[in-house]
């Protein structure tokens, strides 16, 4: 085949080959080559066909080589075809492959040629096709503490790193960790990975495919906020959730409202017809500035909740001004850092690039990554868990997570021992990816009631410094100290020291379900004086760019605080016989925390336009939080305070209507639907204060209705009463009750 190919290349000529033109017409037999690529009718006249001659095109006929159907040459094309679907195995998943087949857009042979079978793992040539790394003569990588950037002060406003060259495009692919670039037989010199900024712009313009979702499985969905899964049907939901999650409520409500199926009622918010479909499908492709500015998004809001990805050596990564570490771990960060910065937009980005974004980076996931731990791979796949949660793929973030653990242990983030070798940045960055891994594990132990899988001996490590970038440089010989005022670390100091309280906290209901009332409110006034000794930016004029991480860690308090008096809460709430004092207050206390989350969260989303990021830890932790009162307007509907409740589950119920973003459109499409099967609590259109002294505030008689029918012949009272009415549908004692609250058993489970 190469030799027919050396003749097809000869066969161009300009002078026409006699064996070319016909002798009656005088004009070429077949069409010449600018026309058969653009399937255009050609004219054939010697030497200059009319549509070359008009474009200044070189016209050139070359003849057309048929191999001899015999049965040789078919068995050698037959061989070759299934060589060169082999190779395509490597490189392509079967989907893929058939995906291309479909589009008609095959890779090229020479596109593969050089690569080595080494690099299969990371895919270049997936939905995001990536051009191939530049190449220069051979030199040394410049050093990385004189190529980094040093990073301004916040606000984030960062621009790109000044280049024209593939930067705001997508990056070569690095090769796996161990492995030399571009290691073939035909490379025994293989180039450098680096190139300088070139004035030209790059010749291809890569782009993302955003396919169509396929429908997944209903056992296999989830919810991220680890609230709005119910037992359906006596079938449990996808995933483990403790008695310290959300559904743990839902659970209890569902009990409480006994006359409404709550499952079918979320089922049907969450198949609800998603209003993005027939966007998701017109769109054709992410287009490279969208990658640009996903990326800094991503350091604008992300960053400063979590910031373990160091912006100035990552920016100069991508721009190949220092190596790549971790090998093909980067490219999977990469993508992740594209699949959470679409989520930290102000725009409605569509739901199919967030998904596309999330799914790519899925498909670098490969055996290669495992084979070696680095710095790379943690940061990749802690962010990887996080982004897993948010799009709804709960179990296998949690593997994610797991992964991250192991690697992170493997590598020694857990002892300061094991990185006295390395730079003071070095070590810094090391405990920045553990601190991180620590917050997300912690975070899962809240959520969804997970136990806790971080080690709980042998670890020494220091807390982080909070240090601007451009003072913590990889320069620095010493660690310097932490700065008073506020910095990007502020944020993730803060909730590594919230979560070491909110470990033990979990800890200690694990082990005594039954806490009494008064160590439980022990517990409470310690999480109180936490949040007492925060610095002050946490309350007064804290700069604009640090808004969101401070409400985030006030939501985080306050579902802290429920989480402590929630047992109280319940039992209070199944109690037929008088209550104590402080039972009777904690119950209180509960329902004011839960009213307290509600209220910030709507004065925070309605404050200023807010990203897709924000939004969803604000349903992370309203959604919770609103079946407090519903809870209590089931067992109390006789109450003084049910008026202030309702205006709670209302406040709750037009922040879930305001959802701006597709991507969270069905998380509050099942809460809303959850609210509205409860009772229908439409007192008022505006959101203002009720208050039960103004006559013109008084409940709409479906509201009347709905009361009077949870009281039925409950005599009324003033004040607290010592005797709850019980609503339908309760558990009959507290036996009943205690059983969900034990290590060994999940109230999710209970028929």
């Amino acid at each position: 085949m190469a030799e027919q190919a050396d003749v097809h290349d000869r066969a161009r000529s300009h002078d026409v080959d006699a064996d070319l033109v016909d002798d009656k017409t005088g004009t070429a037999k077949y069409a010449c080559e600018q026309c058969k690529r653009r399937k255009l009718k050609c004219s054939r006249t010697v030497p200059t066909c009319t549509f070359c001659a008009e474009h200044h095109h070189d016209c050139v006929y070359s003849k057309i080589i048929r191999t001899p159907l015999t049965r040789k040459n078919l068995d050698a094309a037959e061989k070759r075809i299934a060589n060169l679907e082999a190779l395509l195995a490597r490189h392509y998943s079967e989907k893929e492959i058939l995906r291309y087949e479909e589009d008609g857009t095959l890779p090229r042979l020479q596109d593969l040629k050089g690569v080595s079978p080494d690099v299969g793992s990371s895919r270049p040539g997936t939905a995001h096709s990536l051009p191939p790394p530049p190449s220069t003569s051979p030199g040394a990588y410049p050093t990385p503490a004189s190529q980094v950037v040093p990073l301004p002060q916040p606000p984030y406003q960062h621009e790109p790193v000044a280049s024209t060259s593939a930067l705001p495009y997508a990056p070569p692919v690095p090769q796996p960790y161990g492995y030399p670039p571009y290691s073939s037989p035909n490379h025994p010199h293989p180039p450098v990975f680096v190139s300088p900024p070139t004035n030209s712009p790059p010749t291809v313009t890569p782009t993302i495919d955003i396919k169509p979702r396929l429908p997944r499985d209903d056992t296999d969905e989830a919810d991220g906020t680890g609230s709005l899964s119910l037992t359906s049907n006596g079938k449990p939901p996808p995933g483990y959730l403790g008695t310290l999650s959300g559904a743990a409520l839902l659970q209890f409500l569902q009990h409480c409202a006994a006359d409404v199926n709550l499952s079918a009622a979320g089922a049907a918010g969450k198949h609800a017809p998603s209003p993005s479909s027939s966007t998701t499908n017109s769109l054709t492709a992410i287009l490279p500035e969208q990658l640009v500015g996903y990326i800094t998004a991503y350091f604008n809001h992300f960053h400063l909740l979590y910031p373990v990805v160091h912006e100035s050596s990552f920016r100069a990564q991508l721009a190949e001004l220092v190596p790549r570490p971790g090998g093909a771990a980067w490219m999977l960060l990469y993508y992740v850092i594209l699949a959470l910065g679409s989520m930290c937009t102000l725009t409605d980005t569509s739901e199919g690039e967030t998904f596309t974004l999330y799914e790519q980076a899925i498909s670098h996931t490969s055996a290669a990554l495992f084979e070696s731990a680095s710095i790379t791979s943690v940061q990749a796949f802690c962010l990887l868990a996080n982004l897993a949660q948010k799009t709804n793929h709960v179990s296998i973030g949690t593997v994610f997570l797991g992964i991250a653990l192991r690697m992170a242990i493997n590598l020694g983030l857990h002892t300061e021992a094991s990185g006295r070798h390395l730079s003071v940045f070095e070590q810094e960055m090391r405990r920045r990816a553990w601190w991180l891994l620590f917050a997300f594990d912690s975070g899962s132990q809240l959520t969804f009631g997970h136990p806790n899988t971080l080690p709980t001996t042998g670890v020494d490590v220091l807390p982080l410094v909070s240090v601007p970038d451009t003072v913590f440089t990889p320069l620095l010989t010493t660690r310097p100290q932490s700065f008073p005022d506020t910095t990007i670390y502020s944020s993730l100091i803060f909730q590594c020291f919230f979560h070491q309280m909110a470990s033990q906290v979990v800890a200690r209901l694990t082990f005594y379900p039954n806490l009494p009332i008064n160590e439980a409110l022990i517990l409470y006034h310690e999480v109180d004086s936490l949040q007492s000794a925060l610095p002050a930016f946490f309350f007064s004029s804290p700069p604009a760019w640090f808004d969101f991480p401070r409400h985030l860690l006030a939501w985080r308090l306050d579902n802290l605080r429920m989480v402590v008096l929630r047992h109280t809460f319940l039992k209070v709430s199944l109690m037929q016989g008088p209550v104590t004092e402080e039972e009777e207050r904690g119950w209180a206390k509960c329902v004011d925390c839960a009213a307290e989350v509600v209220r910030s969260v709507q004065r925070f989303t309605s404050g200023a336009q807010r990203t897709c990021m924000e939004w969803w830890y604000g349903l992370h932790f309203i959604i919770p939080s609103t079946f407090i009162p519903l809870i209590a307007l089931r067992v109390r509907p006789a109450s003084p305070s049910v008026i202030e409740w309702v205006d709670v589950v209302q406040s709750a119920r037009s922040v879930l209507e305001r959802v701006p973003h597709t991507l969270l459109k069905s998380t509050a499409t099942r809460c809303l639907a959850i609210i509205s099967a409860v009772a229908d609590l439409s007192i008022a259109r505006n959101d203002s204060r009720l208050s039960a002294t103004d006559p013109s505030m008084v409940p709409d008689s479906d509201f009347t209705n709905f009361l009077e029918m949870l009281a039925g012949q409950g005599p009324g009272f003033e004040g607290e009463t010592a005797s709850p009415v019980q609503a339908p549908g309760l558990l009959p004692d507290l036996d009943t009750l205690l059983q969900w609250f034990t290590p060994s058993g999940s109230p999710l489970h209970v028929v």
